[in-house]
This record gives C-alpha cells, sequence and structure tokens, in this order.
C-alpha cells in the first residue's frame, strides 16, 4: 500500500527528447518561468515549484524503485528529466521495458513535452558536449571506455539477446536520429491509447550559448475511453 500514488492528486510533467536537445535548459527556464508564452500556456502555473527527477537514473542502479516512488510523492506535480536515447544503451528493445516509463504512466495525469531539435543541431550540440565530457575524464578512463567497455557491450549484448548501440553511433547518421525520433512518437502514440495524455512537441531556435530559446511545433491532448 505504500507504493500506492494518489492519481487525482499527481501530475506528472515528462520533459523528454534525446541527449543534448536542452532538457536540462528547458526545465530552468520552466523553474525561471522565461519560456516562451505559448509553451508556458501549456503547462501549469505551478510547475516551476514542483521537484525534478532523472528517470534515467532507475536503469543507471542510481535509485531504487522505493526511493523513486519516494519522490514522485514529493509534491503535487513532479518534473521528470528522461532521455530518450538511454533504452538502447541499456539494450532495451521497447520503452514498455523502462520500468521508468511504466511507473510514471500509472500516476497520470501525464504531460509529454518532447523536444525535437533539427538533425544537425542536435549533432552539433551532442558533438560539442561529448567533447567537453571527454576532456574532463582521465586518459585511463578514456582507454576504458573506448577499448574496453564499449567493444564488451558489444560483445555480449547477443549473448545476452539485447540490442546494444551508443550514443555516438546514433548520432552520426539522420536515419538512425529519425528512427528513435519515431519510436518515441510511437510510444506516445500507444500510451494515449489507454490514458489522459497531454503532448507538447517543441524544438529549439538558437543554440544553446547565451540566448537559448524554443518554439511550440504542436500540441495534442487524448482522452482515456471508458
Amino acid at each position: 500500500m505504500n507504493n500506492v500514488i494518489n492519481r487525482q492528486s499527481q501530475t506528472v510533467l515528462l520533459i523528454s527528447g534525446p541527449s543534448g536537445c536542452g532538457k536540462s535548459t528547458f526545465i530552468q527556464q520552466l523553474s525561471q518561468k522565461t519560456l516562451d508564452q505559448e509553451i508556458q500556456s501549456c503547462i501549469s502555473p505551478f510547475s516551476n515549484q514542483w521537484p525534478v527527477i532523472e528517470a534515467n537514473d532507475l536503469l543507471k542502479g542510481n535509485l531504487s524503485k522505493n526511493s523513486f516512488l519516494a519522490r514522485l510523492k514529493q509534491a503535487d506535480g513532479v518534473v521528470v528529466h528522461y532521455d530518450i536515447m538511454f533504452i538502447q544503451c541499456r539494450g532495451m528493445a521497447r520503452y514498455e521495458e523502462d520500468e521508468a516509463l511504466a511507473l510514471l504512466s500509472s500516476i497520470g495525469p501525464l504531460k509529454i513535452v518532447f523536444i525535437r531539435p533539427k538533425y544537425k543541431v542536435l549533432q552539433h550540440q551532442y558533438s560539442k558536449r561529448r567533447n567537453i565530457q571527454r576532456g574532463e575524464k582521465s586518459p585511463g578512463s578514456r582507454f576504458w571506455a573506448d577499448y574496453i567497455r564499449y567493444p564488451a557491450r558489444k560483445v555480449f549484448a547477443p549473448i545476452r539477446r539485447k540490442l546494444f548501440v551508443s550514443n555516438k553511433e546514433i548520432y552520426q547518421t539522420d536515419e538512425l536520429l529519425l528512427k528513435s525520433y519515431l519510436e518515441w512518437g510511437a510510444f506516445i502514440d500507444r500510451l494515449s491509447e489507454s490514458q489522459k495524455l497531454g503532448v507538447l512537441v517543441v524544438e529549439p531556435i538558437s543554440d544553446f550559448g547565451k540566448n537559448p530559446a524554443f518554439r511550440l511545433v504542436s500540441k495534442s491532448s487524448t482522452v482515456q475511453e471508458s
């Protein structure tokens, strides 16, 4: 009973998109109420006061299921940061396999913000971020990642009957990025068949330098059929 969340008192704002798309920047602007007015009007005016949770921490093992649920119960609403590419790095074929999404979709109402940059913008941002992150690592850490961890995952993935595609591989081609976008969109469509759902699709309209900004591409809502 302690793990049951009151569906009537909880609202989940799921900020989703690939790594480097601007999710953290969007959440920062949400908390500061500096988002474009058209986007802001589609989101609860109280969302800037809600706690922020990293949903991928459950798959990473940084949070237990009970800790994840406890964080969801902190307030009447919660903002959730979700990297849509992460399941592929964990060898999962479908989003339904991600326990965090299963928990989030069970507590509703759910509003999803899908940040969907153009491919070239995303590839540039990812490359820039990756170079910064690699520069912060020691030579030993880079060697471990490039020549031991990554090759080992590639070898053992088929044995474990799992898929494995690195972020680097995904970001190198428009086709793989398109596939990721389509798969996330298809998951949202499947989710909308079983519950009330609000969806905002937004895209960055500038780089993530001094004046990052987003624009609303589309919005939709569904009502669960009885």
